[in-house]
């Protein structure tokens, strides 16, 4: 079995694409996440009738929790699955499940003093309490454009009166500061959008 995003099965010829669903109820003291394991065709058209089942899965104990009424193929793969997923992968796994809940709390907890002032907010600003990229070097998203590396920060109006719908993004040029080797970041550009609309702003 091979590990990431997807896992293989010996008995069937595609690999299955993982998505995980923890549970974000801050009330609930429970350590659950609900996996979805969807067989994929990594290359070419997409499957007819995939397979897919879904596990309830505790992450502290790594044990099915209320395992769902299944056919013997899918229960099989279920029960592999659960068998062999590396421990590694399981502490990911958790992790993710803890990175999640904080932003959920986060965001139960996030008061904006004057929403109608007209001043964006960031969106790491709100779900991380170290902030954004400007305070730790990491932004909400990372990509790579004609071989040079890019964070991204994303602002948005918070005045509820509002719906202009747009969306301001600032690009950060990755590097690494010489000799530390530690990340740096220079702001490169802003631009401006609005959701489900042509760019209308550099």
């Amino acid at each position: 079995m091979e590990v990431g995003n997807v896992v293989w099965f010996p008995s069937r010829r595609h690999p299955f694409v993982i998505q995980t669903v923890p549970c974000l109820d801050l009330d609930c003291p429970c350590s659950n996440a609900r996996l979805t394991l969807t067989e994929v065709r990594l290359q070419g058209p997409a499957l007819a009738e995939p397979l897919s089942f879904e596990l309830n899965v505790c992450l502290r104990h790594w044990q099915e929790h209320e395992p769902t009424e299944r056919g013997p193929e899918v229960d099989r793969l279920a029960l592999e699955f659960m068998a062999t997923f590396p421990e590694e992968q399981i502490r990911g796994l958790a992790a993710q499940w803890n990175c999640q809940r904080a932003i959920q709390r986060r965001l139960a907890e996030y008061t904006i003093d004057d929403p109608a002032s007209g001043e964006l907010v960031c969106y790491s600003d709100v779900i991380h309490e170290a902030g954004g990229v400007t305070q730790t070097g990491k932004g909400s998203y990372f990509f790579v454009h004609q071989g040079r590396s890019f964070l991204l920060e994303d602002y948005y109006c918070p005045n509820p009166q509002c719906d202009c719908q747009r969306v301001h993004v600032e690009f950060w040029k990755r590097g690494h500061r010489e000799p530390e080797h530690r990340i740096a970041v220079e702001q490169f550009l802003r631009a401006a959008l609005t959701l489900n609309a042509p760019l209308d702003e550099i």
